[in-house]
């Protein structure tokens, strides 16, 4: 079929439209798409459940029962448990005024009946240690003590002593400080005597040390016979 110059120019333009339409479309979807994936975020990764730690108490079906309790410094562990303890406030309802009168109050139950005559006196320990002289610590105040223990004989051969006698652990504050001024004064109901004592004491206990310093002054006036009126025989 012979077609004129203007009816093929038609068709080619016509063609050309029809194209470019086709090719719009596609290209709008391909632009959306593009544009969809770069502002799309990533998914973030799932977290992983967490999950609990199993009570092995209850999963094992046994009841526990935990005691926890701080450990006081200068404690003696040993086997063997101690057979008297005394904390401050049985310490202080005592009602001593030194260590010393503090040991001789507990004696009954510091002594051993183990042994030839009933036994030695209590080996003293200071913060589980032993010590060459207990005259540092005799006039202590009760007050700078923590703990008080006493342990049966088989605890004083771990300390060179033989199994006749027990161990008294005294334990001390670790920061403690203390002023002391002490005075006496006797005199008899006649008069002509008369006797007087002063102590000052200062004791301080820090970092595991301690400075423990002792003054004591004593006066004792004369008694004569002329003071009690005694007949001087004459000659």
């Amino acid at each position: 079929m012979n077609l004129s110059p203007l009816t093929r120019a038609g068709l080619r333009a016509g063609t050309c439209a029809l194209g470019l339409a086709l090719a719009l479309p596609l290209a709008a979807a391909n632009a959306e798409v593009a544009a969809t994936a770069v502002v799309q975020p990533q998914p973030e990764p799932a977290a992983e459940p967490e999950t609990e730690e199993p009570d092995s108490a209850s999963d094992a079906g046994v009841n526990e029962i935990i005691v926890r309790s701080g450990r006081v410094r200068g404690q003696l562990f040993v086997d063997q448990a101690p057979l008297l303890q005394l904390d401050e406030e049985a310490i202080a309802a005592e009602g001593v005024t030194s260590i010393t009168d503090l040991i001789a109050q507990i004696s009954a139950r510091t002594g051993s009946a183990r042994g030839r005559g009933g036994g030695g006196q209590p080996v003293i320990l200071v913060n589980g240690i032993r010590i060459g002289s207990f005259r540092e610590f005799a006039n202590y105040p009760p007050e700078a003590l923590a703990k008080v223990e006493v342990f049966p004989e088989e605890v004083a051969q771990r300390f060179g002593f033989p199994p006749d006698r027990r161990v008294i652990n005294l334990i001390l504050k670790d920061n403690y400080s203390n002023r002391q001024v002490d005075f006496e004064f006797e005199a008899p109901s006649r008069g002509g005597y008369s006797r007087n004592e002063e102590r000052l004491g200062i004791l301080k206990i820090a970092n595991g040390g301690r400075i423990n310093a002792s003054v004591q002054l004593e006066d004792t006036t004369l008694l004569t016979e002329a003071e009690r009126d005694v007949p001087q025989t004459e000659g």
